[in-house]
């Protein structure tokens, strides 16, 4: 494919989706399509984001059994003798949508993949141990109340234990499964080693949790937002603030109805407004979609 730009992108959907788009108009790529991956590989965290790397450049290994709960596509690893191409890059664009890293055995989960295996793990189990599930998840790990993580475990794992047949995965997330939230040096931290590790130009993108009606962005955690800015003028790279488009058209015309995800049909907007920022911070004005 003859594109204009060759990106590493590591965030979630808001970064993904409109980069999708430009990929789709032949503006740009994701090198992780040529390391091997059919999809693009979701990063919710600095530290997703840094293992994400190191995994796709072979330097860090994810067992087997735990690839699913990882990445979106546990199917597709990256081929042998590419991590030179991450180099070979022009920019790495970054978006954090939480602070909040979930891991076993030093591996970093994916939020959502995790919790959709829990779900489907207890579908045919009692539904207080299902509610127990949820609430050791969110209370015990997400809001890392360790009291009620104790406690949520023991009750759950006295009943996994007891269950035959024994599912030792699922009792081995609930006893291992750990829960921390980040700080702003802490992902400086990571952001810093994926910069040193590919020697090219960082973007961030801010994220914003939802939108009050009056396009009034909501961080969560509340602190969220505050981190990312320091994190931002700490690293001194360039940044986007999607909550300046928002603004721009009103929620009415950008937000779903959950105010959490862009309407489909905005989504070109972003896409043209991350392509504009793109040509800005590799001064190629341009380059059109």
């Amino acid at each position: 494919m003859n594109v204009k730009y060759c990106v590493v992108p590591l965030g979630g959907c808001p970064l993904n989706i409109p980069l999708h788009l430009l990929r789709d108009r032949r503006v740009l790529k994701s090198v992780f399509q040529d390391a091997g991956f059919r999809r693009w590989p979701l990063a919710l965290s600095s530290s997703d984001a840094l293992q994400l790397l190191n995994f796709a450049m072979g330097r860090k290994q994810i067992p087997a059994e735990l690839h699913p709960i990882s990445y979106k596509d546990p199917e597709a690893f990256p081929k042998p003798g590419t991590a030179h191409l991450f180099k070979t890059a022009e920019l790495i664009l970054v978006e954090m949508s939480t602070p909040i890293i979930l891991s076993i055995d030093d591996i970093i989960l994916n939020h959502n993949h995790f919790n959709n295996y829990l779900k489907a793990a207890s579908t045919e189990d009692p539904v207080e141990i299902q509610r127990s599930l949820m609430f050791w998840r969110y209370e015990g790990l997400q809001m890392q109340n360790e009291t009620r993580r104790v406690d949520l475990s023991a009750q759950i794992l006295d009943y996994y234990e007891k269950k035959q047949p024994r599912n030792e995965f699922l009792i081995r997330l609930v006893r291992d499964t750990r829960g921390k939230s980040l700080n702003s040096a802490e992902m400086v931290r990571d952001l810093n080693e994926v910069r040193d590790a590919l020697n090219l130009p960082m973007v961030i993108i801010l994220h914003h949790y939802n939108y009050m009606p009056g396009a009034r962005p909501v961080s969560f955690p509340p602190s969220f937002l505050r981190d990312l800015k320091a994190t931002v003028q700490e690293l001194n790279v360039p940044f986007f603030d999607p909550a300046i488009l928002v603004k721009k058209h009103g929620t009415d015309v950008a937000m779903a109805e959950d105010m959490r995800h862009y309407k489909k049909e905005f989504y070109n907007v972003v896409a043209d407004e991350y392509l504009a920022f793109i040509n800005e911070v590799t001064g190629k004005p341009d380059v059109a979609a």
